[in-house]
């Protein structure tokens, strides 16, 4: 079975410094509506600023590599293995 992909994003700890665009830049980009912040592309806001997205399988080191290199801990990659598991929590 295949992988699922989800990210979170919590904008209010953001502090714009970049490291996610320079990993995945077809995920984030810099904000232009809030120059000290980043935005998650095609996030999906839910309450509290907290945008989420699916992340493609094939992306999954990259996605990995920008929650690490995020110093306030504003992203959250997470990665169930088969679809049978992300189907039990949908």
């Amino acid at each position: 079975m295949g992988k699922k992909i989800t990210i979170c994003y919590y904008k209010e700890k953001c502090i714009g410094c970049g490291a996610c665009v320079s990993v995945a830049d077809d995920y984030w980009n810099f904000s232009s509506s809030d120059s000290e912040k980043v935005e998650l592309l095609e996030g999906l806001k839910g309450e509290d600023d907290v945008f989420t997205r699916e992340g493609s399988p094939k992306d999954e080191s990259r996605l990995s590599e920008a929650q690490e290199m995020c110093p306030t801990g504003s992203i959250v990659v997470e990665i169930i293995e088969n679809e049978e598991e992300a189907d039990e929590v949908s």
